[in-house]
């Protein structure tokens, strides 16, 4: 435990996804038992769960409009010129009141700017498939238009061009502050300070890694086990199919299973679901614990989703996954490759019947996500962030302030404006 003066960590995700909010729920909860201080800064549709987990939220910027899924979708990124200028601004002031010792971000590339104008150290939590240190094979996004227009062959290049793009709004930033611009987007994404890779090195295969970079495998969170007590007795005689759209999902597929498991014998609980009309066999459950119920299923239909896609594997489930943009289709790949379970892109009732089927129906996935459950027990990514983070904060706990351009927690100026 840290008993000398107690250290702040400011925790700050997308509040708008469940699965960056609740990775740094787990995060928090051990840091917190090491004896420092927790705060989070959020908003956005996820920002209530953390009050109810104990912990302090300051109101933080979070952009919920209606257009951010299908930009991201469509080009990558959603962030404009307004929208990062907006985000430093409003993350500028949270860090000079609340003064943190570290901060750690998942999924707010901002973070970067902000830190490095007041000299906080930075860690970042981060998705490998997101930085240049993934050795996974690069496949092009069918759901993303602009990547499927390249094709296999040029997609590398077409690539890079896109990664470079998606950074124009960031270094704009970066010059108005008089920062030096970042390579590309995956930039935004890194942590300063740490970076902590939350995915399982035999999903994601990871190149040589820089001595700030570590992977620590997915963190694994689900909502209290009372989310379940509404559930029947389940037909131990019938499969059991467990299904989650997260945060994400594709709008109507729950429409599409419904369809496609008409006149089958297989028993269905719905996580996150509040629906009273589903037809009999389907069980809806609005807070439904992801693990528990992938546990007492044969097989998850999701949406590829990072989340739901480890809470599966970790109950040696297999999967079939109806992505709905880029970084789920990532998961998705995998999945195919290591033969973990199906995608499928383009939904029909037919095709979504036949390929729950053929996954149920083949003993190879079931034997395959059950070898890949034991690599998963083998270590507590939470708790393996929280001692890295604990460790820094020891060491440099005895070494002398950085220098810094900018006051320790003073409001910097930006350099020149920019139209």
């Amino acid at each position: 435990m840290i008993q000398a003066k107690r250290r702040t960590v400011l925790l700050l995700p997308e509040g708008n996804y469940l699965s960056h909010v609740s990775r740094l729920l787990v995060l928090g909860r051990h840091l917190r038992e090491e004896g420092l201080r927790v705060v989070f800064a959020c908003g956005g549709r996820f920002a209530p769960m953390v009050k109810r987990y104990g912990f302090s939220c300051h109101p933080l910027l979070t952009s919920g409009t209606p257009g951010q899924m299908e930009r991201a979708r469509k080009y990558g990124c959603y962030y404009d010129n307004a929208l990062v200028r907006a985000y430093v601004d409003a993350e500028l002031e949270c860090m000079s009141r609340i003064r943190p010792d570290m901060v750690v971000s998942d999924m707010r590339p901002t973070a970067g700017i902000s830190t490095e104008l007041l000299g906080i150290d930075h860690c970042a939590l981060v998705n490998t498939y997101l930085t240049r240190f993934d050795a996974s094979p690069l496949e092009p996004p069918r759901t993303m238009p602009l990547a499927r227009m390249f094709g296999r062959s040029l997609y590398p290049a077409a690539r890079t061009a896109l990664l470079r793009m998606a950074s124009r709004p960031f270094n704009r930033e970066r010059r108005r502050w008089g920062l030096a611009p970042w390579r590309d987007v995956l930039d935004a994404l890194l942590g300063r300070t740490l970076t902590l890779l939350a995915d399982h090195p035999d999903l994601f295969p990871v190149r040589a890694l820089p001595p700030n970079v570590a992977v620590i495998g997915p963190i694994l969170w689900q909502p209290d086990a009372a989310g379940s007590l509404g559930l029947p007795a389940l037909d131990p005689a019938a499969p059991v199919l467990y299904f989650s759209c997260g945060s994400t999902g594709r709008a109507g597929l729950l429409s599409h299973l419904v369809n496609a498991l008409d006149g089958l014998p297989i028993q269905v609980i719905v996580g996150g679901s509040t629906d009273t009309n589903l037809p009999a066999g389907f069980n809806a459950l609005p807070m439904a614990p992801g693990i528990d119920m992938a546990r007492r299923s044969d097989l998850v239909v999701c949406h590829g989703g990072n989340g739901t896609v480890y809470q599966a594997l970790s109950t040696g489930r297999p999967v079939v996954a109806v992505p709905r943009f880029y970084e789920q289709e990532f998961n998705v790949h995998r999945i195919e490759q290591l033969e973990l379970g199906k995608g499928l892109w383009k939904v029909t009732d037919s095709a979504l019947r036949e390929t729950i089927q053929s996954v149920l129906n083949s003993p190879k996935y079931r034997a395959r996500a059950e070898r890949f459950a034991d690599l998963l027990q083998e270590a507590d990514a939470g708790s393996r962030a929280g001692q890295l983070i604990v460790e820094h904060l020891r060491v440099t706990r005895r070494l002398p302030a950085r220098a810094s351009s900018a006051p320790p927690f003073g409001r910097p100026e930006p350099v020149r404006e920019t139209s």
